[in-house]
């Protein structure tokens, strides 16, 4: 797949690994691992790390939704579905254990304790340490939208790819060019060498004097 389509812009700390990319417009300062899909409209901040098919034992392949928000220096390694945020400097992992205080369905809307395995896919989730119950893990629903994008980064990503298209269809008209013109004289010089040699106003000369000696030596 395509490592990065129109519009997504990719700053100088980020990385995208093999068969890895984003669907869309996307911000991307952080790392981006073998075999990871990222939504339209995602962010990627600097330092994060999603982790890839590649690590644990390639049994759990990741995926990151649209319009979300992954934190600066924060981690995943579950699969995070539409509009969800992990907080900055958080790295969340299948095997963490997540409180989740609204609870579940199952649960009656008590809070409950999961796996963030569990979660992996749900979209609309808020991902924190909860700096007052000596940073517990939690999960909380939200809502709305992720975080908007850079429209003049993103405006400038598409210019850049759209610039790269015209040079690359000019350098293959110039490559052509110079192929044909290659050929064209490869051809001329063919000519010249089966013709019988140089001819020319110095031929000429020469043969006209020794015409003018032979002459007068009579």
């Amino acid at each position: 797949m395509p490592t990065s389509p129109p519009g997504t812009t990719i700053m100088h700390e980020g990385f995208v690994n093999f068969n890895a990319g984003t669907l869309g417009a996307s911000m991307v300062e952080g790392r981006i691992s073998q075999g990871v899909v990222v939504g339209e409209g995602s962010d990627i901040g600097g330092g994060a790390s999603i982790m890839g098919t590649l690590s644990g034992g390639g049994s759990q392949r990741v995926s990151i939704g649209d319009r979300v928000l992954l934190g600066a220096n924060a981690g995943v390694g579950i699969s995070l579905g539409d509009d969800s945020v992990v907080e900055a400097g958080f790295y969340v992992t299948a095997g963490t254990k997540v409180q989740l205080p609204k609870g579940t369905a199952d649960s009656d809307d008590a809070p409950t304790e999961v796996k963030a395995l569990e979660l992996s896919g749900v979209p609309n989730l808020l991902f924190r340490r909860n700096s007052r119950t000596s940073g517990a893990v939690e999960a909380l629903p939200r809502s709305g939208t992720g975080v908007p994008l850079n429209s003049a980064l993103t405006h400038r990503a598409e210019t850049l790819w759209a610039l790269a298209r015209v040079s690359e269809h000019l350098t293959k008209n110039l490559a052509v060019e110079v192929a044909l013109g290659a050929s064209r004289c490869t051809a001329a010089a063919g000519a010249r060498s089966w013709s019988g040699g140089p001819r020319g106003p110095l031929a000429t000369g020469r043969s006209s004097r020794a015409g003018g000696r032979s002459r007068t030596a009579r």
